[in-house]
């Protein structure tokens, strides 16, 4: 953004009084692109999640009461998980069957 800015700065800065007339479309297309390039719209998730409120009440009384739950854990300081916690991974790998040197090992992959 900053850049679109320094090279409009410097468009300006080098227009002559006699060719402002032939740059002035130029010009026009450089600032509407910036306007565009602002009025872009952000993540959608929260139109989906007033949507999903206004279709379920009672998504609203369970959000609330995950939180609820999780602010008395944060405030208590305890944890509810003791011990170890296991967490599946899956590695996919593609081989190639013309040139087995390039190819790792299952060494590898479980490291």
């Amino acid at each position: 953004m900053a850049v679109r800015k320094l090279m409009l700065f410097f468009a300006l800065s080098k227009f002559k009084s006699r060719n402002m007339l032939k740059q002035l479309p130029i010009l026009f297309l450089g600032i509407l692109s910036m306007t565009s390039a602002l009025s872009q719209r952000n993540c959608g998730s929260m139109d989906v999640l007033e949507l999903q409120l206004q279709e379920d009440p009672k998504r609203a009384v369970k959000m609330e009461q995950i939180e609820g739950h999780l602010r008395d854990l944060e405030l208590s300081g305890s944890r509810e998980v003791n011990g170890v916690v296991t967490i599946p991974v899956v590695v996919h790998v593609l081989y190639n069957n013309n040139n087995n040197t390039e190819n790792i090992s299952d060494a590898q992959i479980l490291s």
